[in-house]
């Protein structure tokens, strides 16, 4: 059976994953922003989107997944989290974050959820020696 273009472009993004492993890059994801939302009468509380899911199915290099937090450090509600003990996770503010629109060079927006913390907010520190 043939691959279709979604599988192909995840294949490629998880062998440009594995190069920036080897090279001893840390590679950071966001955890995803459907905790929740019901998919099948359940709720989607643990990341199950890519490529954050990759890690957990020990498909991909060691992720650092970043979940988004209020600005008194609360995992906010519609963050997914890892659920394992084992799995690296951080949580960054991710709750009305200003931002810069896309729209404007000097005009600014607030913004909530994960791909808000992923950057600039993490970028400094790392565990990963």
């Amino acid at each position: 059976m043939p691959l279709r273009g979604a599988d192909i472009a995840w294949q490629i993004l998880l062998g440009r994953m594995y190069q920036l492993s080897k090279r001893n890059v840390q590679i950071v994801t966001a955890a995803g922003n459907s905790a929740r939302v019901y998919t099948r009468g359940r709720l989607r509380s643990k990341v199950d989107t890519a490529p954050a899911i990759f890690d957990l199915c020990g498909k991909a290099p060691s992720l650092l997944i970043v979940g988004s937090c209020d600005e008194y450090g609360k995992r906010y509600p519609s963050s997914q989290r890892t659920g394992r003990m084992d799995f690296k996770q951080i949580y960054a503010p991710g709750v009305s974050v200003q931002c810069a629109t896309h729209n404007s060079e000097t005009a600014y927006t607030m913004a909530t959820g994960t791909s808000y913390c992923e950057y600039p907010f993490h970028v400094g520190p790392s565990d990963r020696h």
